[in-house]
């Protein structure tokens, strides 16, 4: 992830999301598709066809902060007793 970049958007696209989360764009697609981040399809470019996905900067935020939360909860149980 890449930790130091400032989202200055509300909507990004999918290169704009994995630079963000420093993934390619087709992890984005797969998170895309498995509901792991919102996105919506944007109707009002290249004629209407709907062809574009367009991702909120909250969905990157909350989906940041869902996979650290679970990235230390895993580390927690693995610590010896």
């Amino acid at each position: 992830m890449n930790y130091n970049v400032k989202i200055e958007k509300n909507v990004l696209t999918v290169p704009e999301a994995a630079y963000f989360l420093n993934c390619s764009s087709q992890k984005i697609y797969k998170l895309i598709h498995m509901n792991e981040i919102e996105a919506y399809k944007d109707t009002s470019a290249k004629g209407g066809t709907g062809r574009d996905w367009k991702i909120s900067a909250l969905s990157l935020v909350n989906y940041q902060s869902m996979r650290m939360f679970k990235q230390s909860q895993e580390e927690s149980s693995d610590a010896p007793v």
